[in-house]
């Protein structure tokens, strides 16, 4: 069951509004896991560096809902 936040957050990004560039879900494709994992070899970062990024990361995924079953209620 969606809250009336993140309804309210599906429609402004279904009618792009202020959300345009924002992921709908967490899922991303294969395809774009690959091009992220190649643009990021050999790059190194510091502890501290790393722990930020962390956090930062929590933060913003607190905001983003999983992507819903297409069949809510599947017959057993």
């Amino acid at each position: 069951m969606l809250t009336k936040l993140e309804i309210s957050f599906h429609n402004d990004i279904i009618n792009n509004k202020k959300h345009s560039k924002m992921r709908l879900y967490r899922e991303l494709s294969e395809v774009t896991k690959a091009k992220i994992s190649q643009a990021m070899k050999g790059r190194s970062k510091t502890p501290t560096h790393k722990e930020k990024i962390g956090k930062g990361m929590k933060e913003y995924w607190k905001n983003i809902p999983n992507k819903p079953d297409d069949n809510p209620y599947p017959m057993s």
